[in-house]
């Protein structure tokens, strides 16, 4: 390094102030990947939650399916329970509570066996969980 930039008046404040600068900036981006990563593991635990609910309530009506025991009114399964409502080939799952979701199964008149499952869940409860 020459002598002239060292006494100049103001270089040691300037290089102090472009170091603590791209450390600050370095630190921030940190910060902020890591707040990234928490809410995707809070999205993560929320669809876990979602799908165990889930899962609970299709297989709960299979059984009833197969054992022609799937009728309106409320269930009970063990984390959750749920207002079941059939129409025709489809059955209406309205699950209530902190994971409120809608689950509707269309099943196989022959056969009786599901065919496809769709979820409509309420976008309010995600958000408010993750806040």
């Amino acid at each position: 390094m020459k002598k002239h930039f060292v006494r100049r008046k103001g270089f040691i404040s300037v290089y102090f102030l472009s170091i603590l600068l791209a450390v600050s900036v370095c630190c921030t981006l940190c910060a902020l990947n890591d707040q990234r990563k928490m809410e995707a593991a809070l999205y993560l635990e929320m669809n876990n939650r979602y799908f165990l609910q889930e899962q609970a309530v299709v297989n709960d009506l299979r059984c009833r399916l197969m054992n022609r025991e799937a009728e309106d009114g409320w269930y009970q399964t063990l984390p959750t329970e749920y207002l079941c409502i059939r129409e025709g080939n489809t059955i209406s799952a309205e699950i209530g509570g902190e994971l409120a979701e809608k689950i509707i199964i269309d099943i196989d008149e022959n056969t009786g066996m599901i065919t496809e499952v769709k979820t409509e869940r309420v976008s309010a409860v995600i958000t408010s969980y993750l806040r």
